[in-house]
């Protein structure tokens, strides 16, 4: 069920140090695509690095990232700091091995909030109940099937948590759960109209760094410069 609410409501941050998901992905460890693979493997079901590597080394995948437990580990330990995912550990034969899964909450909106307010829209949440059941269902996949679909690079122009949002909002729509891919589809343009957004004030912030760069008789990097003098301001070079 995807719920819409109309009114206010306090939004806990999922991320200490970013305020959305797919920011916090483009600062976790590793290359991007080790990390959309890692992800996307992950919502099959829990599983441990060694393994994690061995499965990917078997089909093939050309991302060392993945098919080396030593590169492999730090990203699923970075990932696990970054809230994507959760971990326990268990004793097999003696020894101490630690399952990685994925966080449920990534999948709910771009923020890790309660509710997430969507401009036009409202408050929008994909619920705890549709994502458990998409992660139920998705437990019940193939592996090395879901892989060999993932690894048809060719397809994938760019690697980043849209990338991985796609990958899930395709098996939502092979698994008939309609509801949860237009959940996605919103979160997919939502993040998208975040960066464009960014985009914008990284623009207009450059433009108005450079004119206070050329005005500000403190800043003015250029002691040739006469843009300050000409504007009746008195530069630190003629002071």
């Amino acid at each position: 069920m995807i719920s819409y609410a109309i009114g206010m409501t306090v939004i806990g941050r999922a991320m200490e140090d970013n305020s959305y998901w797919h920011e916090a992905f483009e600062t976790a460890k590793g290359p991007n695509p080790a990390k959309v693979f890692a992800l996307s493997y992950l919502s099959i079901g829990e599983d441990y690095t060694y393994n994690m590597a061995k499965q990917f080394k078997d089909k093939s995948i050309k991302f060392k990232a993945l098919i080396d437990p030593n590169q492999l580990h730090p990203i699923l330990k970075d990932l696990e700091q970054m809230k994507f995912l959760t971990s326990r550990n268990d004793i097999i034969d003696g020894r101490e091995r630690k399952y990685y899964s994925l966080n449920p909450e990534i999948f709910r909106n771009p923020d890790g909030s309660k509710l997430y307010h969507f401009p036009r829209i409202g408050y929008l949440d994909i619920s705890k109940e549709d994502i458990h059941d998409f992660l139920k269902e998705m437990g019940k996949q193939d592996r090395k099937l879901c892989i060999n679909r993932w690894s048809k690079t060719h397809v994938i122009k760019k690697f980043d948590y849209i990338t991985f949002l796609i990958l899930m909002k395709e098996e939502a729509e092979a698994l008939g759960k309609s509801i949860l891919v237009r959940g996605f589809d919103a979160y997919i343009s939502e993040i998208q109209r975040l960066e464009r957004e960014i985009g914008k004030v990284r623009a207009i912030t450059s433009a108005f760094d450079t004119v206070i760069r050329c005005n500000d008789p403190m800043k003015c990097p250029d002691s040739n410069c006469r843009i300050c003098a000409n504007s009746g301001i008195k530069t630190r070079w003629e002071m």
